[in-house]
């Protein structure tokens, strides 16, 4: 039960409580106003039940019933409204016996669906073509969230490539994303499973590797060049260590190095095109 349906819930039980207060000191409550409090307390018993059923979407509306039958009996208790009818006293005494059964009939249904004696509503069986098409889309969206996770980090690595490489400098943050990659592929086989998925994703980090070697080729050997850089991934603050490149006669030429980072980045773009519409596509099925 959410918040708003227990203050119905409330209200409607503390005002059962002073009317039956009043009752004591000989106020005039008929038998046509306790026959209507009874059905307001079969419904909140009902509504109790439809919580633990398929059905606990009506839960609000079963209350809102409730608190408007409830408000007209107040009505015309407050007001001293006459009800007349002749089988008035009858109703009454058998309104508050019925009200009365359903709470407890419905109590006891509740307690045989929470210990699963009868088939609970809400378990209903899946067809086996929902259930696939739930499985898809849980895989394709935990695979678009990695993938998310890890394009984040490229983009912060892109932005220290914009600030390191133009003054002749190169930093080990790709070396770094390329080894926990590499791990989690080696090791576990992910993050990415999907066939289709995985063949792309392994083309993207053979060329990745390539380019950190030609990183790490090209930087000087002289550590007191050397200065860091933190940047996040995967939640952990990652020290980068930037250093000069070296600029030797059989050194890679800067704009090599350049070209294999926009191979990298040309096969990431298209590695995380295919995991975006395929997410889209099963997220629309839903």
């Amino acid at each position: 039960m959410d918040k708003r349906s227990a203050y119905i819930v409330l209200g409607i039980g503390a005002m059962f409580c002073i009317v039956a207060v009043f009752r004591l000191f000989n106020f005039e409550v008929s038998g046509f106003v306790v026959a209507i409090f009874s059905l307001t307390a079969a419904l909140i018993s009902l509504s109790d039940l439809l919580e633990i059923t398929r059905y606990k979407n009506y839960v609000i509306r079963v209350l809102i019933l409730a608190l408007v039958i409830f408000i007209g009996a107040l009505t015309i208790l407050v007001l001293k409204i006459e009800v007349e009818f002749p089988f008035i006293s009858n109703m009454g005494d058998s309104f508050t016996l019925i009200g009365l059964g359903l709470v407890i009939v419905l109590y006891g249904l509740k307690e045989l669906i929470e210990k699963d004696e009868i088939i609970p509503l809400e378990n209903e069986i899946i067809p086996l073509e929902e259930e696939l098409k739930i499985a898809r889309y849980k895989v394709t969206k935990n695979e678009y969230n990695e993938m998310m996770e890890i394009n984040d980090i490229i983009e912060r690595l892109k932005d220290l490539d914009n600030r390191v490489l133009n003054f002749n400098k190169v930093h080990d943050g790709w070396a770094s994303l390329s080894e926990t990659l590499d791990f989690a592929w080696h090791q576990n086989n992910g993050p990415f499973f999907d066939g289709g998925n995985r063949e792309k994703y392994s083309i993207f980090l053979k060329e990745l590797d390539s380019f950190v070697d030609d990183i790490s080729n090209s930087a000087e050997t002289n550590y007191l060049s050397t200065n860091e850089k933190p940047i996040n991934m995967w939640g952990v603050s990652m020290p980068i260590n930037m250093q000069r490149r070296s600029n030797g006669r059989y050194d890679l030429p800067l704009q090599s190095i350049l070209t294999k980072r926009q191979n990298v980045l040309k096969l990431w773009t298209e590695f995380k095109d295919i995991v975006n519409k395929r997410y889209e596509n099963e997220r629309s099925k839903i």
